[in-house]
């Protein structure tokens, strides 16, 4: 009894205690650090300058509402039948959970 407890808690420390530099991280070089709400709303830290215009752009595109296609407008319509909603960031509140 007293080796299966030891053994739990050496299993339990192991798994809470933080990665060194040289393990590797599920996202490599692009994995987020941060906690919070706003985590993935900045782009990533290796993400070059000459990119970052594209990153606004498509966030743009995933915080500001669509309309149902076809219609009047072409510059944001293209939302799907089956949609719950008018835009991305309505079901993927503060960029990705959804």
């Amino acid at each position: 009894m007293k080796s299966y407890l030891s053994a739990s808690l050496l299993t339990a420390l192991f798994f809470l205690s933080p990665l060194h530099a040289h393990e590797t991280y599920s996202g490599g070089k692009t994995t987020v650090k941060k906690e919070g709400a706003n985590a993935f709303s900045l782009p990533a830290a290796n993400l070059p300058m000459s990119k970052r215009l594209d990153f606004s752009v498509g966030n743009s595109f995933f915080r500001n509402p669509w309309v149902p296609a076809p219609s009047s407008t072409d510059a944001r319509d293209g939302l799907g039948p089956l949609f719950n909603t008018n835009g991305c960031q309505n079901c993927h509140i503060k960029d990705g959970r959804g």
